[in-house]
Order: structure tokens, then sequence, then C-alpha cells
């Protein structure tokens, strides 16, 4: 057996707990359920997810170690990342303010949605390393084929990930719509999408300085 089962249940509970814990992500899925509403919250979802697919897939072959090894590199792949996100928080600030309870507020498009996703995770390389770090703790080198047993758990990790995200994304879309009809709703919610995107953008630039 490839996986030892006694493992499975501590590694169920602490996946959970960190992935509930506030962080990056949550925030991101927070803030595009409140302005793009559940479907956008979807597509996003499946960004962030499919950013974490990269690293976990990197982690697998040494994508992590080398990142480790290149601090200079982490450094700028998180600045590319702060960078990109004050500019979503500026294209939200500067939202049309109508909208609808499922269209998105800057109406990017569900493909647009996803690769936002895609790029708020993917320009946060500590995702590799975390995964690097977190998932070996659970990898049985006696029951052979580490490879394998890495793989299983970090993609288990992602799918526990995107299910968190979904939940936490579709809820601040269905928050949306108390709001959806009152008067200056639509730029008030432009407006807590900014302050979201930029409270990422500090986080990742406060984690490079730490």
């Amino acid at each position: 057996m490839i996986i030892e089962p006694s493992t499975i249940p501590a590694f169920a509970v602490t996946t959970m707990a960190i992935l509930v814990a506030p962080g990056p992500d949550m925030m991101f899925m927070i803030g595009t359920g409140m302005s793009a509403g559940r479907r956008g919250a979807v597509a996003a979802a499946f960004g962030v997810t499919a950013g974490v697919t990269i690293y976990v897939v990197g982690s697998a072959v040494g994508l992590a170690a080398l990142l480790e090894r290149m601090p200079r590199l982490l450094d700028i792949v998180r600045l590319l990342g702060a960078a990109y996100l004050v500019r979503l928080a500026w294209t939200a600030w500067q939202g049309n303010g109508s909208t609808t309870p499922d269209s998105p507020v800057d109406s990017p498009g569900l493909a647009g949605i996803f690769r936002r996703g895609f790029m708020v995770n993917i320009t946060n390389p500590k995702v590799a390393i975390f995964i690097a770090a977190f998932i070996p703790h659970f990898v049985r080198p006696d029951l052979g084929n580490t490879t394998a047993q890495f793989l299983i758990f970090a993609f288990s990790f992602q799918l526990m990930g995107l299910l968190v995200d979904l939940l936490v994304g579709t809820m601040a879309g269905s928050a949306r719509r108390l709001f959806i009809g009152r008067p200056n709703a639509a730029s008030t919610l432009d407006r807590v999408a900014a302050g979201v995107y930029v409270s990422i953008a500090a986080w990742l630039i406060v984690e490079q300085v730490a």
C-alpha cells in the first residue's frame, strides 16, 4: 500500500486547520466573491487551484529547493505578485458602479477571473516552499515510491484547498446579494474588493521583508 492509512486522519485535520486560517488565498476569495458573485468565485477558485498545480508538480521535481537557493528570484516574483494585485485594486476601484447579483463588478469575464486566481497564486512562490516543507512529514520512505506518496498527499491538499475556496468564495458571493439593489452598492463592493487586493499585496510585501 502506497499510503499508510493511519496517517490520513492526521493529514486531513492538519490540512484543514491550515486551509481555514486567514491568508492571501482566503482574502482573495472573499474579495472576488464580493465583487464578482458566486460564479466569479467559482472561476477564481479553479484559477487558484491551477496555480497550486504548478507548484505541486514543481515541488515534486525540486522547484521548491531551487527557489530556496535563489532568494532574489523569490523577492522578484513576490514583488510582481504585489504589483499585479495593486493593478487589480485599481481596476476594482474604478468599477462602473452598475452590477447584477452574479455579474462581475469590473466585468473581466469568468476567464479573466480564472486568470486572476491563477496569477495571484503563481506569484506567491511561498506556496511551493510550504508544500515541499509540509507534505514530506506524511511520506513514509519504507513504503516505497516516495514521489507517488508526495503527489497523492499534495493533490489531496490541493483538492481540500479547492473545496475551502469554493465555500468561502460562494458564501461571499451570497453575502454580495444582500447589497445589490441598494444605493451605491456596486461602488461599495468595488471598494471592498480594492481594499482586499491591496491588503494581499501588503501581506506579500511584509512576508518578503520579514
